[in-house]
């Protein structure tokens, strides 16, 4: 017998010896839980949807220069917000099918053991029923995102804002949630009559993320000492990361599409750290959480949304002086590309935010003729506070 042929003869063997208990197994998990499974089905349906009908990257810019609105001699008012994008860290659909950083031997060959380890794992999330777990569908941290989450708070705790610029040193103090302590002479020093719920004073920056489960897992591991901060004060209404679904990545790949239904908070995925837990249970708000983008919208959509929804002070109090947003490459690269004036050359419009980067800026509004709103980025607003593009 040649060699090729005992290769099919006995990888046949093996195929057809593993799958019989492969399936029995599988069939008795899917039966025992058959609201899982149902479930799971409804995940595969909506993928092949999105990949075949999808129109989320089907858009162009407006025609128009935004900067045309605001040009001077306009008598216009022009209303400003501090932006504060901070990207998720790495996915598990980033691990398996994206080079990354990794060389081009080591990516070819880990690649198809990394394509079956994650349908081994897809197919384990599906027999144990457990329907909020993906690898593919709305897809995790991996280990080295949850390391880039990391990273974020490393540099949030170690920041040294006593020696930064004055505008970085605003921009840390929106993201610290720094504000003047009550009961102090010097916004720093608590006195020791003064319990910590009495000097707590609620941050003047809302955190909000996208509905995908890494971008919220980035914001809580991230900014998890000032989270926890707020939660031993017991002031959780004051700071908690609001759910968009504005922030939605645009994208028809699986791994862009929401997990988590309408309204319901996220859970922590089997990637995520236990310490967010409480964050999770406590200081998430998904009123403004509807669910997955619908399959007729496009990302311009998204983008619009997110503008409008950023100076409506019904949903961001006026109190709240900076939006810190958690969210996706695409995303963001299309918001630098819409709203930056078209004659502005910037490395934000050709290249994606670095995984756990963080890049500041200010959006500007203001209402033309015709009553409609427009916006503006301020180019020289731009600043780059951690990894960069």
């Amino acid at each position: 017998m040649t060699l090729p042929y005992m290769f099919t003869f006995y990888g046949t063997w093996i195929a057809t010896s593993v799958a019989r208990p492969v399936l029995a197994l599988t069939a008795v998990a899917l039966l025992s839980k058959p609201q899982a499974a149902i479930r799971k089905f409804e995940l595969f349906y909506t993928t092949v949807q999105y990949l075949l009908l999808c129109k989320d990257k089907k858009f162009k810019a407006p025609p128009k220069d935004p900067a045309s609105y605001f040009e001077e001699g306009t008598d216009n008012k022009i209303e400003r917000k501090t932006i504060i994008f901070v990207r998720h860290g790495e996915s598990t659909w980033n691990d398996t099918f994206n080079k990354g950083d990794r060389k081009t031997l080591a990516f070819i060959q880990g690649f198809i053991p990394g394509v079956v380890k994650a349908v081994c794992m897809e197919w384990y999330f599906w027999v144990a029923g457990q329907e909020t777990e993906s690898w593919f569908y709305d897809a995790p941290l991996s280990k080295k995102g949850l390391t880039q989450a990391e990273s974020i708070h490393d540099y949030l705790s170690k920041a040294k804002i006593e020696f930064m610029p004055p505008k970085e040193k605003q921009i840390m103090k929106y993201l610290l949630g720094q504000q003047p302590a009550a009961g102090t002479t010097d916004g720093l020093t608590v006195d020791n009559n003064v319990t910590q719920q009495q000097a707590y004073v609620a941050p003047d920056s809302q955190l909000v993320s996208s509905n995908l489960r890494r971008a919220v897992a980035t914001m809580a591991v991230g900014f998890q000492s000032r989270l926890d901060q707020t939660r031993e004060a017991g002031k959780i209404e004051q700071d908690q990361i609001m759910i968009l679904p504005e922030l939605q990545e645009i994208s028809f790949n699986p791994d862009a599409l929401c997990i988590t239904p309408a309204h319901k908070p996220p859970v922590t995925a089997f990637s995520d750290p236990k310490s967010i837990a409480k964050i999770y249970e406590q200081q998430i708000n998904t009123k403004l959480h509807t669910g997955n983008k619908k399959l007729s919208e496009n990302g311009l959509h998204r983008l619009q949304a997110f503008c409008k929804l950023v100076f409506d002070e019904k949903i961001i109090p006026s109190s709240k002086s900076a939006v810190i947003a958690a969210g996706h490459s695409l995303w963001f690269r299309s918001f630098f590309r819409t709203y930056l004036p078209y004659s502005v050359e910037h490395i934000s419009k050709q290249k994606k935010l670095q995984n756990g980067g963080i890049v500041a800026f200010t959006l500007q509004r203001t209402k033309g003729e015709g009553g409609d709103y427009h916006y503006l980025i301020e180019p020289k607003s731009i600043v780059v506070m951690h990894r960069g593009f």
